[in-house]
């Protein structure tokens, strides 16, 4: 039997799950986008459900709003130029949009329809632990694309943690996410070592059972060979003894016997 006495320290402690995110960007619209991880553990499940490694095109979808027409009317594309800018104007614009309501749907990357519902200004719109908040007028497009899980030191996470919380020009949202970050890597790493720990747990009871197990059968097999080829000197010499003597006895017996007057008639 062979049993591993360690464990790599780069399995415990450098490949470590970092906190898995995504990423999106605005196609199209008048609009203000922020977004985060609403619900981190919802968000994990649907990254393992529908995440793929081989196919990376399967892992964008694709957010678009629309206003609710009337009869008769048409679509207004956003114009292009408002992509990106971010003025004072702009700003004022997107926050006095009165909320004329709209509908908005997320597609995946074969063109199914995986989410839909009603659009207002400044609400927020979720998705699979996703949370999306766009301001202003319907009529705009979000790519979203899942990013890929990757491994790395703890230490690495929480220097970089580090440097966006102590950066005085770090927004708020990416402090928190900074600090959600570190957090979940510290924690995986906790979880890891803890697997570990148990796994050397697992072994030496695997151990002590071996040797509990080799000393009882050592102890077994003396047995058995005792009982065949051992030998108890002192019960070996009395039961010896007596029967030397009841030998001896018998002879004096038989030639008694033998000395009958009855033999020698015979």
């Amino acid at each position: 039997m062979k049993i591993p006495v360690t464990d790599s320290g780069k399995k415990l402690f450098q490949d470590i799950w970092t906190n898995r995110s995504f990423s999106s960007d605005l196609i199209t619209g008048d609009v203000s986008l922020s977004t985060k991880v609403q619900n981190q553990d919802d968000f994990d499940q649907f990254m393992k459900d529908h995440y793929d490694p081989e196919k990376p095109g399967s892992n964008r979808y694709f957010l678009t709003t629309s206003p609710i027409l009337e009869e008769g009317e048409s679509v207004d594309l956003n114009d292009y130029l408002y992509i990106g800018s971010n003025d004072r104007e702009d700003q004022q614009r997107r926050r006095t949009f009165d909320g004329t309501p709209g509908t908005y749907s997320i597609v995946n990357s074969d063109g199914e329809t995986v989410s839909s519902g009603s659009y207002t200004a400044g609400k927020p719109i979720t998705f699979g632990g996703m949370l999306f908040l766009l301001q202003g007028q319907p009529g705009a497009a979000v790519d979203i694309s899942l990013d890929q899980p990757k491994r790395d030191n703890v230490l690495n996470e929480i220097n970089d943690a580090l440097d966006v919380l102590n950066n005085e020009l770090s927004t708020s949202e990416e402090r928190e996410q900074a600090f959600f970050d570190a957090t979940t890597s510290i924690n995986n790493a906790q979880r890891m070592v803890g697997e570990g720990r148990s796994n050397v747990g697992a072994r030496l009871n695997i151990l002590q059972d071996r040797e509990d197990f080799s000393s009882a059968n050592q102890l077994s097999n003396a047995t058995a060979q005792d009982r065949i080829g051992g030998l108890d000197i002192a019960e070996a010499a009395t039961e010896l003894s007596m029967k030397e003597s009841a030998l001896i006895a018998s002879q004096k017996v038989f030639s008694r016997i033998s000395n009958l007057s009855l033999f020698n008639q015979m």
